[in-house]
């Protein structure tokens, strides 16, 4: 409701007053200035964010510029000025914000969360539909820790220095400290600096590149995370779907969500959600399209020695290639708009399940072992959205291309095909150069009789890739650039 003044006149001249004039002009300024703030408030457009300091604004304001020089300057500075002002405006932050504004500027810091939160250009943190749990996320001492710590470690090139040890040691500092509290009132804030602390832990051993592991530490904040869900759950608080999900995704180097599952994929720790304790993640099969659920034809030679839950898997993952396929068909829905993220989590945590038995068991088995992981890339692959720079990549075809080293050649004369499959997925989607120089060099070299006759032609090789997991609208354009380095012209 607009308030109005009244101006009380006896004579119609006094309407001309000086005094009459100022207060009817104050009045119309007034209530202009008030309807401008509402609509900023109503935009969100109250903050402004800037990475200037407040004695730079006032020394640039008096320096006199033109329009022009002002809609040119103007954007690109905030564009590269990164400000911690959105989530922090009334500079609440534990510690100094400028060291985490630099380490926010950083271009090796921009996907250091993925797949929980990333930075765009301008240095604002996105969560993966968590933005109201993470509102406010900085002013808590042990997230403001944890989040700097991810950054730290991937500005670092992955390596851990003083900085890392000093946000580790003031995390493990909070978090010991409220689970020492007698209420243990623990914050969602709390659950969440230690899965980014269990992402720190995780990637260490492929950082140094040391075949001991730090698993122990992983499995102890693990523990620490399942008594945390067990006294929520005895307190009947509401633990929401998305935090649910963080937990399962737990990461490995510098990814925070997948906790629980890619950390024992990576480095063999013990799990504690599974697929089977999320019915969101329940997977039932579409009775109207049975005809896709079949194991490909390219895996028929080796499907005796395939345990069956391997070949159930493959039959789902067939059926949602298929799907992808369908809906993308003719470029009418981009792919990274299909919702698929159940379907991938229900196919990737019975892969790590077989993974994890088939180390147990202890049986020599390279086909079967490589498989598992390029069926994980394929499953990742098939839906990225905007995190396509996790490290999961990376991990997979690195290890098919160990098994494939440390196996004997004669063994693939048998399996030539699947050994095509095997190369040119692990080569196609390696984001290491090194990685796909040595899948070049196996495919030229020390595979060349088994798979010369196989790959001369793009169009002979991709019809040999569609009898295995294939998607085109998926995996296509990456494959064929692979094929064209492969094959200079």
């Amino acid at each position: 409701m607009e308030h109005f003044q009244f101006v009380t006149l006896t004579h119609p001249d006094a309407v001309k007053n000086k005094a009459n004039q100022n207060l009817i002009r104050a009045h119309v300024k007034r209530g202009s200035l008030l309807k401008s703030r509402q609509e900023d408030v109503k935009k969100g457009r109250q903050f402004i964010p800037s990475g200037q300091r407040p004695q730079e604004r006032n020394s640039n304001t008096r320096r006199k510029k033109s329009r022009a020089e002002s809609r040119v300057e103007t954007r690109p500075e905030l564009e590269k000025s990164p400000s911690l002002g959105q989530l922090d405006p009334f500079d609440c932050l534990p510690e100094s914000p400028e060291r985490l504004r630099q380490l926010m500027r950083h271009e090796s810091a921009k996907q250091a969360g993925e797949p929980i939160f990333c930075l765009n250009s301008t240095g604002v943190f996105f969560f993966q539909n968590l933005e109201t749990v993470f509102h406010g996320a900085l002013s808590d001492p042990a997230l403001f820790h944890a989040l700097s710590l991810s950054l730290a470690l991937a500005a670092n090139g992955g390596l851990a220095n003083a900085e890392c040890l000093n946000h580790k040691g003031e995390i493990l500092k909070e978090i010991g400290s409220r689970f020492s509290e007698e209420t243990q009132d623990h914050k969602a804030s709390t659950l969440s600096s230690i899965l980014l602390l269990i992402g720190y832990e995780a990637s260490l051993p492929l950082t140094y590149r040391i075949k001991d592991t730090n698993a122990d530490a992983v499995e102890m904040h693990l523990r620490a995370l399942e008594g945390l869900v067990k006294t929520y759950n005895e307190s009947n608080i509401f633990f929401c779907d998305t935090l649910r999900r963080a937990l399962f995704w737990i990461p490995s180097e510098q990814n925070f969500s997948r906790q629980d599952l890619i950390s024992s994929f990576v480095i063999g720790s013990r799990r504690f959600l599974s697929h089977a304790l999320l019915p969101e993640l329940c997977y039932i099969r579409d009775p109207y399209r049975e005809q896709f659920y079949v194991v490909p034809p390219g895996f028929m030679s080796v499907t005796a020695t395939f345990p069956w839950d391997m070949l159930v898997v493959l039959e789902d993952l067939n059926a949602l290639c298929a799907l992808i396929n369908a809906r993308c068909m003719c470029g009418h829905v981009p792919i990274n708009t299909v919702q698929i993220d159940n379907t991938q989590a229900w196919i990737e945590s019975r892969l790590v399940d077989l993974l994890n038995e088939h180390k147990y068991t202890a049986l020599n088995d390279p086909p079967f072992e490589a498989c598992i992981y390029a069926t994980y890339i394929c499953t990742y692959q098939l839906s990225t959205s905007i995190w396509e720079g996790s490290f999961i990549p990376a991990f997979c075809t690195s290890q098919i291309l160990r098994i494939l080293q440390e196996s004997e050649n004669e063994m693939w004369f048998l399996w030539s095909e699947l050994l095509t499959w095997l190369l040119y997925i692990g080569g196609a989607f390696a984001t290491d150069k090194k990685i796909r120089v040595h899948f070049i060099a196996s495919i030229l070299g020390t595979y060349r009789n088994e798979v010369h006759e196989l790959h001369k032609s793009w169009e002979s090789l991709e019809e040999l890739l569609m009898t295995f997991i294939w998607s085109r609208n998926a995996m296509s354009e990456k494959v064929r650039q692979f094929w064209d380095e492969v094959h200079p012209s």
